[in-house]
């Protein structure tokens, strides 16, 4: 083995251990971030949608609690 082929070798071994490096990480982020999820939705209650918001430009009624419009995704109040 020359020192051309050992090179080759080590920038190769070099890029396998950064990309096994990186599926890790995403990985073990993506695990993170599904266990940071709530484990139930919290469910939208009738109230919501009787006492909702009304889109001013199509006219759906929205949550009360919407920033954005249910049906044609304008933005319906600022959020806060």
């Amino acid at each position: 083995m020359d020192d051309e082929d050992l090179e080759d070798s080590v920038s190769f071994l070099s890029i396998a251990a950064i990309v096994i490096l990186l599926i890790v990480g995403v990985v073990v982020g993506s695990k993170r971030a599904i266990q940071s999820l709530p484990s139930k939705p919290k469910p939208i209650e009738r109230e919501t949608f009787e006492t909702g918001v009304f889109c001013p430009y199509c006219g759906t009624r929205n949550t009360e609690y919407a920033i954005y419009c249910t049906k044609c995704g304008k933005k319906i109040r600022e959020q806060g």
